[in-house]
């Protein structure tokens, strides 16, 4: 009996060609068992099965597909290659595109983007977590990168970044390694330490992380989120030294630090007057529920309504 690792391995010896579209499929050993009725699968059903599989295994990480002839493909992510076919018609499957897009979404990780603040986070602490997060499959957005922190005084990290700036190949300088300055550069960088980046999986992994200076148009507007125990509050002592990455960046020749400041005052202006119109309308929309309810031809159905949990 070979472990799930040996089994993974042994995919690429088991090549089979598809007589109609010629495309590499890849028989897996793993199987598991589904019921239909007259040759025809629920796609909601299906879903819950290899949902209910994939975070039994993570290494399982896969994607529906539907070919030309509305057969079901089960793909594997970090392989970039079908695994295998599953020659029965699909029953229920969505006939808009919209819908279609949604039902073929990831399973076993979520689809969307985590957006994470990077400002006020220690840098190698953040980086253990995403890259851990990007090898589960999860796609990973780190914006405020020029406010990460490292622990230690400035002038001690500048010296250990100097040091590292005279390390290169002294046959051909441009066959590395490469230093870069920016600090979402420098991050990527530390995260990629973290990874097997000469593996497939590896790539596919960095593929799924993205990190920005300041917050660009479409990550303005959409909730950012922490890593608790990443946060320098939370793992430094108080009266400890720590050196912010942008500053860093821009004594070792970042030359964008005054832009992406000018940008992001602008941001924070135009958050501001969003927030306080909302504001506005919360009180607006809660001063018109009173009014609503004060009314005796709703309060009797209100009544009922907050007897079974319900409120306006």
């Amino acid at each position: 009996q070979a472990s799930l690792g040996q089994q993974r391995s042994l995919l690429r010896e088991k090549k089979h060609f598809s007589s109609q579209n010629r495309n590499v499929i890849y028989v897996t050993p793993f199987r598991f068992r589904l019921s239909s009725v007259s040759n025809h699968i629920s796609i909601t059903r299906l879903h819950h099965a290899l949902r209910f599989v994939i975070m039994k295994h993570a290494a399982l990480c896969t994607l529906l597909d539907i070919d030309s002839n509305d057969f079901l493909m089960q793909s594997c992510l970090d392989l970039g290659s079908s695994i295998d076919e599953i020659n029965k018609k699909i029953s229920n499957m969505p006939k808009t595109i919209l819908a279609r897009k949604k039902a073929m979404q990831p399973v076993g990780f979520r689809a969307q983007s985590i957006l994470i603040d990077g400002r006020g986070h220690l840098i190698g602490r953040l980086a253990a977590t995403v890259a851990k997060t990007i090898l589960q499959g999860h796609s990973v957005v780190v914006v405020r990168c020029e406010g990460l922190n490292i622990s230690g005084s400035f002038y001690r990290n500048k010296l250990k970044y100097l040091e590292f700036l005279r390390k290169r190949c002294n046959i051909n300088p441009a066959r590395g390694p490469f230093h870069f300055r920016a600090p979402s550069k420098i991050f990527t960088r530390i995260v990629r330490g973290m990874v097997p980046h000469k593996t497939e999986r590896g790539k596919q992994a960095l593929v799924r992380l993205r990190a920005f200076e300041g917050i660009p148009t479409p990550y303005d507007k959409k909730k950012r989120l922490v890593v608790p125990s990443a946060l320098r509050t939370l793992r430094l002592k108080p009266r400890r030294r720590f050196t912010e990455l942008g500053r860093l960046s821009t004594e070792v020749g970042w030359q964008y630090q005054t832009v992406v400041a000018t940008l992001e005052k602008k941001r924070k202006i135009k958050a501001k007057h969003y927030h306080l119109r909302q504001c506005e309308l919360k009180k607006l929309k809660t001063s018109a529920k009173a009014k609503l309810a004060s009314k005796p031809q709703v309060a009797k159905h209100l009544a009922v309504l907050q007897k079974y949990g319900y409120q306006l």
